[in-house]
């Protein structure tokens, strides 16, 4: 039996978009009952926004952890890329949502792709999010990966100076002499931006 407030918002919802765009619509007002009736429905899970953004990305976005957690459980796919390449793990670390990057770390990491891991383990030590970076280490994320312009995780960090990152990934036998398409290293990129703590980590790991 369906609540009358609930349903009333589902009728209402229903008829925001000939479109289709219920759903997102739904979640994006946080709207967590309606959305799951309009899922049991026949509502496309995975429809995209112009944004290309699916309505577990949206529900990452705003910080909706009922929603991730609901839109998880009846089957999201949780790869599904954004306009920009991002997949909903990699708008957890950049918006710093721990609360749903922990929730999908934790109950869905074997659906998640190694694309999506390499993105987000790049971005999390770009952005200096060190508890992020443990995680993605601790679940053997590729600690090598490069990203458009060839380079790693290590070498985002080095450049911004975040020695605590530097550490993790140095003492998880990050290549420490992989080179960016220019050529630079993270050593090299520390020194440019006379991160001397951090280069002193990468020269004694380099000898």
């Amino acid at each position: 039996m369906v609540p009358n407030k609930t349903k009333e918002i589902v009728d209402k919802v229903s008829c925001f978009d000939p479109r289709k765009e219920a759903l997102l619509f739904a979640v994006s007002k946080g709207q967590v009952k309606v959305a799951e009736m309009l899922i049991k429905n026949q509502s496309n899970i995975n429809i995209k926004d112009k944004y290309g953004r699916t309505p577990l990305i949206i529900a990452v976005i705003n910080y909706d952890t009922k929603m991730v957690e609901m839109l998880l459980i009846n089957y999201a796919d949780i790869n599904v890329e954004d306009n920009n390449g991002n997949t909903a793990l990699m708008h957890a670390t950049l918006m710093g949502n721990s609360e749903a990057f922990k929730l999908m770390m934790d109950k869905y990491s074997s659906q998640i792709s190694k694309k999506s891991k390499q993105g987000s383990l790049i971005l999390a030590a770009k952005l200096g999010r060190a508890e992020m970076v443990k995680a993605l280490i601790k679940d053997h994320s590729n600690i090598n990966a490069k990203d458009a312009k060839g380079e790693t995780a290590l070498m985002h960090a080095a450049f911004r100076g975040y020695t605590e990152i530097v550490r993790l990934l140095v003492g998880s036998n990050a290549d420490v002499n992989a080179q960016d398409n220019k050529g630079r290293t993270a050593l090299m990129l520390a020194k440019k931006k006379n991160r001397t703590e951090v280069v002193k980590i990468l020269q004694k790991a380099g000898k």
